[in-house]
């Protein structure tokens, strides 16, 4: 079963607020059903049972406007959000980003994504106006993808607790879908390189990382790029307290597999 991020801010968006009932359920399910490069194979008479019917197809490019591409005759739907909804800015070195790419290269799709190829080209010029105006930030940013480098004196995580409470337990099902978001993200090359750290090492520091803030709450309402901004300025307040070297792996805590759902944070789309 395919797990996707769904942003929790989505139902305050006026596109969603403007949706009556029927076409906001088709909207959702139309990002649940597509592939996973964000292409919906025209599906009306299942869609419709699925969202309870009172669909009048031939008003869905009026309101869903930009929302999607119509092509192929009508067959398929193209909805351009998906993508930096799910994977942020596509990498060809990513398995996974590949195929997306292969996939709208085939239907003449990938001017329609906006500059959300190649994780670093283009990037590069926005990071170079950030330096200008920061001072004492966290390493170099020219060609790192809109990360918010705090200064040490101004990181809020550096007299954080890092005491779990003592009933926690972790949703395993949400924490792995995070995990595989991350590792498929270009945001995680970039952490890795900044860090100077392997990325067995960053994995097993994000899962130290997701369950404290899962367990305080710190996680709540946020989308995954915002996850994965905390995770990084996370990281230097995490090694002074363990006194970790860069290669250093972090304590293990002991984590119950298994565990019963908590209120989940950003889930896997």
């Amino acid at each position: 079963m395919a797990k996707r991020f769904s942003d929790t801010n989505k139902w305050k968006k006026p596109f969603v607020r403007g949706l009556k009932g029927s076409y906001k359920l088709l909207w959702f399910y139309i990002n649940d059903d597509c592939d996973h490069a964000g292409i919906w194979h025209v599906d009306q008479e299942v869609a419709e049972l699925r969202v309870g019917g009172g669909i009048e197809w031939e008003k869905i490019p009026q309101i869903f406007g930009e929302k999607i591409l119509i092509f192929d005759n009508g067959e398929k739907w193209f909805i351009p959000d998906f993508i930096e909804d799910q994977y942020g800015t596509l990498n060809e070195k990513n398995r996974v980003h590949l195929s997306v790419l292969d996939i709208l290269k085939k239907y003449n799709l990938l001017e329609k994504i906006k500059g959300l190829i190649s994780p670093l080209q283009g990037a590069k010029d926005k990071d170079k106006d950030k330096d200008k105006d920061k001072e004492g930030v966290i390493g170099e940013t020219k060609s790192d993808p809109e990360i918010d480098f705090l200064p040490e004196t101004d990181n809020p995580f550096v007299q954080e607790s890092k005491q779990l409470p003592a009933d926690f337990l972790l949703n395993e099902e949400e924490f792995a879908a995070a995990e595989e978001t991350l590792k498929n993200h270009s945001f995680h090359s970039v952490l890795i390189k900044h860090h100077k750290i392997t990325e067995e090492i960053s994995l097993k520091w994000f899962r130290s990382f997701f369950e404290l803030k899962t367990a305080t709450g710190d996680l709540k309402g946020k989308e995954p790029m915002e996850v994965f901004k905390y995770f990084f300025n996370w990281i230097p307040s995490y090694k002074r307290s363990k006194k970790l070297n860069d290669d250093t792996e972090p304590e293990t805590t002991g984590f119950v597999l298994g565990s019963k759902p908590r209120g989940a944070v950003n889930h896997a789309r």
